[in-house]
């Protein structure tokens, strides 16, 4: 049986993941969304400290990660951290 919610006599569409608070969360509670999302910002941040800050010197860049990478990783970490073997690979 299909369930329509409606918010001011409009039908609320059905969605199989939603961002809430920069969390993807799943319809079916998994985080693999939230995680493939993170590590795809992480990497693009990371390849643009590589491309603009690889002639600095190595605190140089070790800051520009901690500011800039390291952030985007460790967002909303303690939800979904070791929650399936995928997402810790």
């Amino acid at each position: 049986m299909k369930v329509e919610y409606k918010l001011h006599d409009v039908v609320v569409a059905s969605v199989t993941s939603a961002k809430y608070l920069g969390v993807h969360i799943s319809s079916k509670l998994s985080w693999n969304t939230h995680v493939d999302v993170t590590v795809k910002k992480a990497t693009q941040s990371l390849n643009f400290i590589w491309r603009n800050f690889s002639c600095c010197p190595a605190r140089i860049r070790e800051q520009c990660y901690k500011t800039l990478v390291r952030p985007q990783l460790e967002y909303a970490l303690s939800v979904w951290h070791n929650t399936v073997k995928r997402n810790t690979t």
